[in-house]
């Protein structure tokens, strides 16, 4: 009889703790039809499209003002580059993103209803198949546009572990790929082929 209880209790404290987000998982704290594991997907892409959509406007100002007003100055300069774009929402997306495949799995797993079903699956699918595309495009331009540089001075095994033995370089003149990618590549060296995804696997895993 107190074993079956005591049972009990530990499943109402899972379902309670089910939904429950904290901030850096769901900063908005939103929740949507009573679900925050549907707020947490929702508030997230919000989060990333909005912000991967102000850049995208902040970058096409800049041309036409760089066009108009000093194009001389700016000749050959990479706009996305010296902006850090996409590298600054893909950061976005990492830090949301391990919030927002918990959110998915949650919707998949309890659903409350057949909307938050399908929001779950599309949340799954975007979860997994960004840092698929990630992977395809970063490693189309590896090593053309860049490629990793090691350093010659040794800095010891730990300093190597933390933040690896040399640092990436881009090849090209006119498009600057280190800045706009730096926030997946940063961390990685070359000989890890599928550096673009580890870290959205730790997440996805963790989650």
């Amino acid at each position: 009889m107190r074993t079956a209880r005591s049972k009990g209790k530990i499943l109402r404290r899972f379902n309670d703790m089910r939904g429950r987000f904290p901030f850096p998982l769901h900063p908005t704290g939103l929740e949507v039809g009573g679900s925050e594991a549907a707020g947490a997907v929702i508030g997230n892409f919000s989060i990333t499209i909005g912000f991967t959509l102000l850049m995208r406007v902040a970058l096409q100002l800049f041309d036409r003002v760089r066009a108009r007003l000093l194009p001389s100055l700016f000749e050959g300069m990479d706009t996305q580059g010296m902006l850090r774009f996409p590298s600054a929402p893909l950061f976005i997306f990492q830090w949301l993103y391990q919030g927002t495949a918990l959110g998915a799995m949650i919707l998949l797993l309890y659903p409350a209803n057949v909307l938050h079903f399908v929001l779950g699956l599309v949340a799954m699918a975007v979860c997994v198949g960004v840092p698929v595309l990630l992977f395809r495009v970063v490693t189309r331009d590896v090593p053309s546009m860049a490629v990793y540089a090691q350093d010659p001075m040794k800095k010891g095994w730990l300093f190597d572990l933390v933040c690896g033995p040399g640092e990436w370089v881009s090849v090209g003149v006119d498009v600057h790929w280190v800045n706009r990618y730096a926030s997946v590549t940063r961390s990685f060296v070359q000989r890890a082929v599928w550096f673009s995804v580890i870290e959205f696997a730790a997440a996805f895993a963790l989650a």
